[in-house]
């Protein structure tokens, strides 16, 4: 595997954001696929020449989640270079198992806690946007987008170093506890929201 720049990799990772954009019924994430890996595609000269629909044979169906576009990126780019043969079996392995590992982290956990977390501030706050809850809201908005850019060039630079490999720490114990503490944390915020409403409920029908 040749090795990649961080300029270069930044590059990949920049890409993914703009992967939603050509998102379309037809071939889901399919497009965006393509426009992250033409640069990869660009730095081959001998493929320029020979084989100049190489970007485009990506663009067909394919599923994720955005947020883990960067371990597709760099998993594609790893087989490209080792196995090209076998690219497009690993592909549909990634287009259901990123799709489904994404949407449980990001959907089902990591924003519903920002949610609840703001929710429980601003009933705290007694309803109203007071300084230290706009602050916590924007800090709360500031470390999402730190861990969305994270988690993304992480993906692209494990993948492409470790290729399908790369996935396995979703198999780990770290991660495994992890998804436990922000589960219990979720629940926590989510009872927390109940009882406070549940006491404004009981005081306003007191008085």
């Amino acid at each position: 595997m040749p090795e990649y720049r961080l300029l270069t990799l930044l590059n990949y990772t920049t890409r993914t954001y703009f992967i939603r954009l050509f998102y379309n019924y037809e071939n889901l994430f399919g497009q965006g696929l393509s426009f992250c890996l033409k640069p990869h595609f660009s730095h081959k000269a001998n493929w320029a020449e020979d084989k100049p629909d190489m970007p485009e044979k990506h663009e067909g169906f394919f599923n994720m989640n955005e947020y883990m576009s960067g371990f597709a990126i760099g998993i594609i780019i790893n087989s490209e270079h080792q196995h090209p043969d076998r690219t497009e079996k690993i592909k549909k392995v990634l287009s259901s198992v990123l799709g489904s590992l994404g949407d449980t982290i990001i959907y089902r956990i990591v924003l519903p806690v920002m949610v609840l977390f703001a929710l429980n501030i601003f009933l705290i706050s007694g309803n109203t946007l007071t300084g230290w809850a706009v602050s916590f809201i924007i800090s709360q908005l500031v470390i999402f987008n730190i861990f969305s850019f994270a988690i993304r060039f992480y993906g692209l630079k494990a993948g492409i170093k470790h290729g399908i490999g790369s996935l396995k720490i979703f198999k780990s114990k770290k991660y495994f506890a992890l998804i436990k503490v922000l589960k219990n944390i979720r629940n926590f915020l989510a009872m927390s929201l109940v009882a406070i409403i549940i006491i404004r409920i009981n005081i306003l029908l007191f008085f």
